[in-house]
């Protein structure tokens, strides 16, 4: 065993030198202005300032439809396929005039090239963050704009400019959590997750309803009081007699028999119930019957003129039989 475990443990190192290894030589495939990317076109290190300087920087890969409010989104020269699209303008356009702020950065020369210009814009201010940064109004929410996007690459980061002017337009929108666009660069997907569906308030009551489900089956499961003491079942020697017998019987298929020996065992009864001593005699039972409404109600004498044609007529049918028994002993019950 201690053989086992430590070669199990540097088979186990080996495979993650091996995998860190490979890892480290496959080439990105990341798009240009991901966050994702390290390379000259990349974002990762505009990400990480954003980190380092004290805000709570986040990968989006959503759709506009699932962004919550209160984040500032920053928007880094998207790609138009994605971004153009009617619906997904339409959500963003939404979640902006609910009060939110959009950060948009690109090489673009106005708005109209990325098919923003109908969208009733309204321009404020320019902000003096070391370059042309403009400021509009969307509802109740701002857009912020400036071009450039190049100069916020990994690469255009090696100039110190351009990480301050960013920082400043972040503490100029006001929110500690901001979401770096990665949607509009062909990363994740528009599924809807149960997330989506329930929402937070949903997942919440879900799980307190398994949480409760838990407790009670825990508390249903636990023993109270002293352990009940489980007898040794005994196999009674009749019982196993007699279910060998059945078996018998039905693989006779000796239904006749079966149900006239019940048949006489009810009679000795019903006879003794009526008065009339021990008799077997069913056509004086039934005379007898008349005037008793609650044989009467029960079909007493149809069930026993039943009863007679099926031994006569040697029955075979295992249902009438288990049937004719059934009425017999509902009407043996109540005359005990």
């Amino acid at each position: 065993m201690k053989k086992l475990i430590i070669y199990s443990t540097c088979i186990l190192f080996l495979m993650l030198v091996g995998l860190y290894v490979y890892g480290g030589r496959v080439k990105e495939k990341y798009p240009d202005y991901s966050t994702y990317s390290s390379k000259p076109q990349g974002l990762k290190a505009l990400y990480l300032v954003a980190g380092q300087m004290g805000f709570d920087a986040v990968r989006y890969e959503r759709p506009a439809r699932f962004l919550p409010d209160g984040v500032t989104h920053v928007i880094i020269k998207p790609e138009l396929k994605r971004f153009g699209n009617e619906l997904e303008i339409k959500h963003l356009k939404s979640w902006v005039e609910r009060g939110n702020t959009l950060i948009l950065l690109h090489d673009a020369g106005n708005l109209s090239d990325l098919r923003l210009e109908n969208f009733d814009l309204k321009h404020v201010e320019d902000l003096d963050a070391g370059r042309p940064v403009s400021v509009y109004t969307w509802g109740k929410g701002k857009l912020i704009y400036s071009d450039g996007a190049a100069d916020f690459t990994n690469k255009g980061l090696k100039a110190i400019d351009p990480s301050v002017e960013f920082i400043r337009v972040l503490d100029y929108a006001g929110n500690k959590t901001v979401f770096f666009n990665e949607y509009y660069h062909n990363q994740g997907t528009t599924g809807i997750t149960l997330w989506d569906i329930l929402g937070q308030t949903g997942l919440l009551v879900l799980f307190q309803s398994l949480a409760a489900v838990a407790v009670f089956m825990h508390i249903k499961s636990r023993r109270l009081g002293k352990p009940v003491q489980v007898l040794e079942i005994v196999k009674r020697k009749e019982n196993e007699n007699l279910y060998a017998l059945s078996r018998m019987y039905i693989k006779a298929k000796s239904y006749r028999l079966v149900l006239d020996c019940y048949l006489g065992y009810f009679t000795k009864q019903l006879s003794k119930y009526l008065g009339l001593g021990h008799t077997r005699n069913l056509s004086e039972l039934i005379l007898h019957l008349r005037g008793n409404k609650m044989l009467e109600s029960m079909n007493t004498a149809y069930t026993l003129k039943k009863c007679e044609d099926y031994i006569l007529n040697n029955g075979i049918k295992g249902k009438e039989l288990l049937r004719l028994v059934t009425a017999l002993e509902n009407i043996r019950k109540e005359i005990k």
